[in-house]
């Protein structure tokens, strides 16, 4: 989320904020300082729903302007994530599938492990990526991805604040109104 959601978007919050200093930076270990807002990850049956900033819903993508798959034809290129944190949820592909009426699809399934090398992938056009909705908004805004005629699912993952409502500076509520606001549009 860092590299796709924040960091893109840092610099429209410092222009609104400018009484505001933000440094993004990103890793596992969490610091429990006053002026360090975590933004984790995780499982939303663990986690407590006062601290949830967006749920996750996932879906397919490919390069913007390429044809839209056959699913039936050709096999086709999937890239998909497998965490290093074996504690989260799997990706919904198989739920995706089904939504989708695409089980016994010929897909030729690839993982990374974070689902930027995924998006990556698809924005230079060798397959499609099975990912975040929230990590590629900005991407289709732009026109370097597309959506194809598929439904989202709903996963059990999100992303949240832990200890959110402990946040009550005006510059934490200013800065996690922003995330909300880029993460809801």
């Amino acid at each position: 989320m860092a590299a796709m959601v924040l960091i893109p978007s840092q610099h429209e919050f410092e222009q609104a904020n400018p009484e505001i200093s933000v440094e993004i930076s990103t890793g596992e270990s969490v610091d429990s300082q006053s002026y360090i807002i975590p933004i984790r990850f995780g499982d939303a049956s663990v986690v407590e729903d006062s601290d949830v900033i967006r749920f996750e819903s996932f879906n397919v993508f490919g390069a913007y302007g390429m044809t839209p798959p056959s699913w039936t034809n050709e096999p086709i290129t999937l890239f998909t994530t497998e965490w290093k944190n074996k504690a989260l949820p799997a990706p919904p592909l198989t739920d995706w599938l089904e939504k989708n009426g695409l089980r016994g699809a010929n897909i030729q399934l690839k993982t990374f492990d974070q689902e930027l090398f995924g998006i990556q992938q698809a924005m230079a056009g060798n397959g499609l990526v099975f990912c975040s909705t929230t990590l590629v908004e900005r991407l289709l805004k732009a026109n370097v991805l597309q959506h194809f005629d598929t439904q989202s699912v709903t996963s059990d993952l999100c992303y949240y604040v832990p200890g959110r409502d402990s946040f009550e500076t005006r510059s934490a509520a200013k800065f996690l109104n922003w995330i909300e606001d880029i993460l809801n549009q």
